[in-house]
């Protein structure tokens, strides 16, 4: 929700206790609403879907085993996993408000290269080319609002600028 102007999560803004100052609650911004301050986020989900948030292999893993990855590996999805998609960081994108429909927007281009960034995922080219569009990702302007609204302070500014890169080879 929007908080004092804010996007975030109720659970973890503090609301001041002087009685003297009104705190004004909204939906997120841009987004249809359900009921009073429930946001229809419908469209976000569906986005979320399309870019197949999983780990995807040609060749099947063996029986009962897991597929293994190193401590450097792993430690490359710091930053990525944390992403509750709370929205937060998309409703407070201008490039998203615009194009909701076509733009992914912060939140699922940060879980968009989550798995570009996992070396355990076997299609990285198919989901490079799901996103060589000019719409998807290329409408991001680096306002960077996302960045400072994410609540577990997460950069989807940076994870953005990390998938143009690796689109550029």
């Amino acid at each position: 929700m929007n908080i004092d102007g804010v996007n975030t999560l109720a659970c973890l803004c503090r609301i001041p206790r002087d009685a003297k100052h009104e705190t004004k609650i909204y939906p997120l911004p841009h987004t249809y609403v359900v009921k009073d301050i429930v946001p229809d986020l419908t469209q976000f989900y569906k986005q979320y879907k399309s870019i197949k948030p999983y780990l995807q292999h040609t060749d099947p893993a063996p029986e009962g085993k897991e597929y293994l990855q190193s401590k450097e590996d792993r430690k490359k999805l710091d930053g990525l996993y944390e992403c509750i998609l709370c929205a937060c960081c998309s409703t407070s994108c201008p490039s998203y408000w615009w194009n909701s429909e076509e733009y992914l927007g912060p939140a699922i281009l940060l879980q968009s290269y989550r798995w570009l960034a996992d070396s355990r995922d076997q299609k990285k080219e198919e989901r490079k080319a799901a996103l060589d569009n000019s719409m998807s990702l290329y409408r991001c302007h680096t306002i960077l609002n996302c960045s400072r609204t994410c609540p577990k302070g997460l950069n989807p500014g940076l994870a953005i600028a990390e998938i143009k890169k690796e689109m550029a080879f």
